[in-house]
């Protein structure tokens, strides 16, 4: 069986984490890597993530999709943007070379909650290429939405559905900081909440609408809240720091009723 050849679009934190798990993995071979980051752009891939590169051939960075996308690939993962507005073209152009996409992009997961429109797009031009398209990740995509779903299968009388979780920012890439605010004054993080500028947690429109069409409930409002996560303590990590009183992470719900 030859193995699984695959494209990966984005080298950052999230692409780089892609990549490294799948040098693990048999049955796969990663086949190009594109990112505009002129500090690894033509440089070799085993020798960026330190693994040894063994008969696998080498993969060098390169800034242009095109060439890459025109090889032999069975897969393309994009890990280059959370919402589906900024994902499209790059989604659409995979698409449209006739390769099977899996998207990072946290709204990706279930499109239709925000956008039904764009998805019903992404949904057609993969089914005139013949291919497929994923959207999905750790949160949203499996944690808060699929593991609630799939542990629904063993229930009997379902009235609620609460998922929480409490995670480390600390090996996310630049993009997850800013959205989540992290180095900000605490009074610049409220200004953003007021006037709706502060992403926060991307998904959470998503991981409800998903849970609530798998268990076939018709839902009506959707309540969103965020609030500054406060350090008493500077905080560096390899992609953001908060100095002491900055925030450094959000304490964010999503609620659909009912």
């Amino acid at each position: 069986m030859k193995n699984i050849r695959i494209a990966v679009w984005g080298f950052g934190a999230m692409g780089k984490g892609v990549v490294e798990t799948l040098a693990s993995k048999t049955g796969v071979e990663v086949v190009g890597i594109c990112d505009i980051n002129k500090d690894i752009v033509g440089k070799e891939l085993y020798e960026l993530i330190g693994v040894e590169r063994g008969s696998r051939p080498k993969v060098f960075i390169n800034a242009d999709i095109n060439s890459i996308l025109d090889q032999d690939i069975d897969l393309c993962i994009t890990a280059t943007d959370s919402f589906t507005k900024k994902a499209f073209p790059r989604l659409k152009l995979v698409l449209e070379h006739g390769i099977n996409v899996i998207s990072t992009a946290e709204e990706m997961s279930y499109p239709k909650a925000q956008d039904a429109d764009l998805a019903s797009k992404l949904n057609k031009i993969a089914k005139e290429n013949s291919v497929s398209i994923l959207g999905t990740g750790i949160n949203p995509g499996l944690m808060m939405d699929l593991l609630a779903v799939c542990l629904t299968g063993a229930m009997t009388d379902l009235t609620k559905v609460e998922c929480k979780r409490v995670n480390s920012l600390s090996p996310f890439g630049p993009t997850v900081m800013e959205e989540q605010g992290v180095g900000m004054k605490v009074d610049e993080f409220l200004s953003k909440v007021e006037d709706g500028t502060m992403a926060g947690h991307v998904g959470f429109a998503e991981s409800v609408g998903m849970i609530a069409e798998a268990v076939g409930w018709e839902i009506t409002d959707f309540k969103q809240q965020m609030k500054p996560i406060v350090t008493n303590i500077d905080r560096t990590s390899p992609y953001g720091f908060a100095k002491a009183h900055e925030v450094a992470g959000v304490n964010m719900t999503g609620k659909r009723y009912v």
